[in-house]
């Protein structure tokens, strides 16, 4: 189903599992023990202006070199997954607030984009597990099998994940 396609970009391109390691990169003091950090995240990889704001993007771009904030082109991927994200620019997304050149998207991990993926997962897990919603579909019953119980791992492991952020 397209709901598949969507979690599986979102788990492809915009996913980060992280082990022992603190949001930022930085070691973590916890053991080697934990389990993994699953959650997502508005990102890009793309160092340009975006089209649509060309050169509100390059004068963002100067700002942050005269300041120091940044280097040259680092802030497009920034801008680039904020607008990805379809909120305003907000103090959310900045370090320093109502500073727009400490934009650091990179390293905001949104409750409300991983509480909506969780509970697409879930809602996904309980679909391929109800045989009377799936038998007329591409699946057959051992694939539905086991896409409910990877969409199960996946709402424990970003529950979990959430949980120990909180």
């Amino acid at each position: 189903p397209i709901l598949d396609k969507e979690h599986s970009f979102w788990m492809d391109y915009r996913t980060r599992v992280t082990f022992n390691q603190n949001i930022d990169g930085t070691s973590s003091s916890s053991s080697s023990s934990s389990p993994p950090l699953l959650l997502s995240q508005f990102y890009s990889d793309e160092n340009a202006p975006r089209p649509e704001e060309y050169s509100v993007d390059e004068e963002h771009n100067a700002d942050a070199l005269r300041l120091g904030t940044m280097q040259d082109g680092k802030i497009y991927s920034q801008l680039r997954a904020v607008a990805e994200s379809g909120m305003d620019f907000s103090s959310r997304w900045f370090r320093v607030s109502s500073q727009l050149v400490t934009i650091d998207a990179k390293n905001v991990l949104p409750v409300d984009l991983n509480a909506i993926l969780l509970r697409n997962e879930q809602l996904m897990q309980s679909w391929f597990e109800d045989k009377d919603v799936w038998s007329g579909s591409v699946f057959s019953g051992s694939q539905a099998a086991s896409k409910a119980t990877q969409y199960g791992t996946w709402a424990s492991a970003r529950q979990s994940s959430m949980m120990r952020l909180m």
